[in-house]
């Protein structure tokens, strides 16, 4: 339920943020009936949001990644230039 709540909040401040950027930007925008406005404004939410996500999703990853890591806990991902040291130290028998 916090959850949900949170997600709503989040929302909404997209949703000013992205609505105040256009109506300054492009101020044709009010040209338009108030549904395509709302249309407009929601696409460019939902877009939006989804590069968000994708960004903390990653961010997230790379975080417990780092965690893993620094306390050896489960397995983790390498990074590229880890994966080359590692590769290079086995090749001369480290």
């Amino acid at each position: 339920m916090y959850t949900k709540l949170i997600e709503m909040r989040i929302g909404v401040v997209i949703w000013d943020i992205v609505k105040d950027f256009i109506d300054e930007k492009c101020p044709e925008i009010e040209e338009l009936s108030q549904i395509e406005q709302e249309r407009v404004y929601g696409s460019i939410v939902q877009g939006v949001s989804e590069i968000i996500l994708d960004d903390v999703l990653e961010r997230t990853h790379d975080m417990i990644d780092e965690l893993q890591r620094d306390y050896h806990w489960g397995a983790y991902r390498l990074d590229d230039e880890d994966k080359k040291l590692s590769y290079e130290e086995m090749s001369r028998g480290y």
